[in-house]
């Protein structure tokens, strides 16, 4: 097979769309944060899992291919939902923690007296 140039086609078609692909990925990656490059990438799954049904001629479509298909996509789909959640909370915590750094020193009870500046000892509230 190494011989054809039909080979050679396929097979350099194959790796332009893989580096499209890549490339793709890693500029959505660089505009949006990594929950949204997953689920872009995990609907991206599902309609290659539906494409390939049609594309090919040799596949027939029955109860349980769209049975597979069903559970692949609801799956994919609850996946990229829990991270969904994973990430709120994620940004949750954060939001929280900061939320607290950005007081001011007087309203967390760290502002120092001129009494405690000497000994270094933080006046609370």
């Amino acid at each position: 097979h190494l011989t054809r140039t039909s080979f050679w086609v396929c097979f350099g078609s194959s790796c332009a769309s893989a580096f499209v692909l890549n490339w793709a990925t890693y500029l959505c990656t660089l505009e949006n944060d990594s929950l949204t490059t997953s689920v872009v990438g995990r609907t991206k799954s599902i309609f290659q899992t539906l494409g390939g049904l049609f594309a090919f001629g040799d596949v027939r479509i029955g109860v349980i291919n769209l049975v597979g298909v069903a559970v692949n996509s609801g799956g994919i789909g609850w996946y990229t939902y829990e991270k969904y959640l994973e990430h709120m909370a994620r940004l949750s915590k954060l939001s929280n923690s900061r939320s607290e750094e950005c007081l001011p020193l007087a309203e967390r009870g760290e502002l120092m007296s001129p009494k405690t500046q000497s000994t270094g000892a933080t006046a609370r509230k």
